[in-house]
């Protein structure tokens, strides 16, 4: 059985425009130890869908769906039944570690306090667990540093105490929203490195959301991309970058510099997503995509097999199977007739 199953998850927000799909008709499953990367552009659907999962959205939105966690049911459960779960056996690591620790506490006693509101041990025995915490994520002399603020911590250390407090319950899954958000290239690899290893010391399960898909590609097993609310393609990790089967994963892969492409030219996705609150009919992707045809402006295709555990939501993804797609994105014969601008990439 898997560890967390998700089925036709769907979350609505009320605003003065109407009401806004943030997540439309979201499923998939993670396995005990797994790792799921989980990409696409701000506001396609990424944190609301994983916030979803411990119930942590604000009380005007509403949930359909199912989210099983080892067999429990999560949408419409007790509030007895969520503060179980939240922080010992579903752990949150948000992207801003600064606004989620409280700055008149010291990290110790802020990690302590988590533990003992999952487990019946004592002060001292928390205090010493919050230690252990430090000392996994590899924070030097972590008895002096469980001492100090938050303000006293680099942001690359905030990031690895939170870290810390998240798996000081050794919970069963991660879910870890943008963790090395604003932290250099050389201190983001030393978080993700450590989240890794405490993730393996633990045997967790970890989703991780990121906009960086470089991150994703040396980290996951198993990525799914989203768009206007909704999976659009999802499958292993190696498969779906090397052969991509949605041109909008094309156009992320393609947006990216490549250090064996200096003097090259990107190619942007031109245009911009789609509103949430109206949505155009048929593909979401579609006044954005250089493929497009009539039948995809009339009905959103469903997830497809394209390949071994690879889905696709796509009509023309034969097209992509069958030509290279490294320039897909510079063509001018888009839906919109808008051309990505290209942009010198220089040493």
């Amino acid at each position: 059985m898997s560890l967390l199953e998700v089925d036709g998850l769907s979350v609505t927000f009320p605003s003065e425009d109407g009401e806004v799909h943030a997540v439309r008709d979201v499923s998939f499953t993670v396995e005990p130890g797994e790792v799921l990367g989980v990409v696409g552009e701000s506001g396609s659907g990424k944190s609301v869908s994983l916030m979803a999962v411990p119930r942590l959205l604000p009380a005007t939105a509403r949930v359909t769906g199912s989210v099983r966690f080892d067999g429990t049911e999560l949408v419409g459960a007790k509030s007895e039944t969520l503060r179980g779960l939240r922080g010992s056996e579903i752990a949150m690591i948000f992207q801003d570690p600064m606004s989620s620790m409280n700055p008149v506490h010291t990290v110790g006693r802020q990690i302590a306090e988590a533990r003992r509101a999952h487990a019946a041990v004592s002060k001292d025995e928390a205090w010493r667990d919050a230690v252990a915490a430090l000392a996994l994520v590899d924070i030097p002399q972590p008895e002096t540093r469980a001492k100090q603020y938050p303000h006293e911590f680099s942001g690359g250390m905030r990031q690895r105490a939170m870290i810390a407090m998240a798996m000081v319950n050794r919970p069963r899954l991660i879910i870890a929203d943008e963790p090395t958000t604003a932290l250099d290239v050389t201190v983001q690899a030393q978080v993700l490195e450590v989240l890794d290893q405490a993730r393996v010391e633990s045997g967790a399960s970890l989703v991780l959301v990121s906009h960086d898909l470089g991150v994703v590609a040396g980290t996951a097993d198993r990525v799914q991309v989203m768009y206007g609310g909704t999976i659009v393609e999802t499958g292993p990790t190696e498969e779906v970058f090397e052969r991509p089967r949605m041109p909008y994963t094309v156009g992320l892969l393609s947006s990216l510099p490549a250090v064996d492409q200096i003097g090259g030219r990107l190619h942007p996705i031109p245009g911009a997503p789609p509103s949430l609150v109206s949505l155009p009919p048929g593909c979401s992707f579609a006044p954005r995509c250089p493929l497009v045809e009539d039948a995809c402006r009339e009905a959103e295709p469903e997830l497809v097999a394209v390949g071994t555990d690879h889905l696709s939501r796509c009509r023309r993804w034969q097209v992509l199977a069958e030509s290279p797609t490294e320039n897909l994105f510079s063509r001018t014969d888009t839906a919109s007739g808008a051309t990505g601008t290209e942009m010198e990439v220089s040493a």
